[in-house]
């Protein structure tokens, strides 16, 4: 017999930021190498007895993750810095492509190419209040509308810039 699928209900923002905070704090338990013991007297002795962080306001959440900070817990992204700063490589790679065309106006410095694109970035996904702030759905977008709009000027991308070009 098929299994059949049951619709979820998407997770609101607050349920969201909740999840996260409880696996930051998961995150600290394990990285300050406190045993679960450890974990919940510092829960009680902090939060008067609660003993789960899923018991916690999300001041209290607030409260818990930055005394895990003061211990020396330090929040590992994985490699999105990286992969933002490739992503941002691309973008100033086919922006200077674009100028060379004449389609913007040329940048003197990676910097000020930087600039130009954060202001065309906020246009196109207004909800955005800083390209480093964009979430990997929506880099993608700004890629592929800016290789949508070098090919309509006839700007040269190379290969790797092209790739995903049909």
């Amino acid at each position: 017999m098929a299994a059949t699928k049951t619709a979820t209900k998407p997770k609101s923002k607050a349920e969201q930021l909740r999840a996260m905070d409880i696996k930051l704090i998961k995150m600290g338990q394990a990285q300050l190498g406190w045993d679960d013991a450890f974990y919940r007297s510092v829960l009680a002795s902090h939060f008067g007895g609660k003993a789960s962080a899923t018991d916690l306001t999300w001041q209290e959440r607030q409260q818990l993750i930055g005394h895990m900070k003061r211990l020396g817990f330090v929040v590992k992204t994985k490699g999105r810095t990286e992969r933002a700063d490739d992503t941002m490589s691309k973008l100033r790679a086919m922006w200077f492509a674009m100028a060379e065309v004449g389609a913007v106006n040329k940048p003197g410095t990676a910097a000020d190419a930087d600039v130009a694109i954060e202001a065309w970035a906020k246009r196109m996904v207004p909800e955005l209040a800083a390209i480093r702030f964009a979430s990997g759905h929506q880099m993608q977008r700004l890629i592929e509308a800016m290789k949508k709009w070098a090919k309509r000027v006839g700007a040269p991308l190379d290969d790797e810039q092209g790739a995903a070009r049909t």
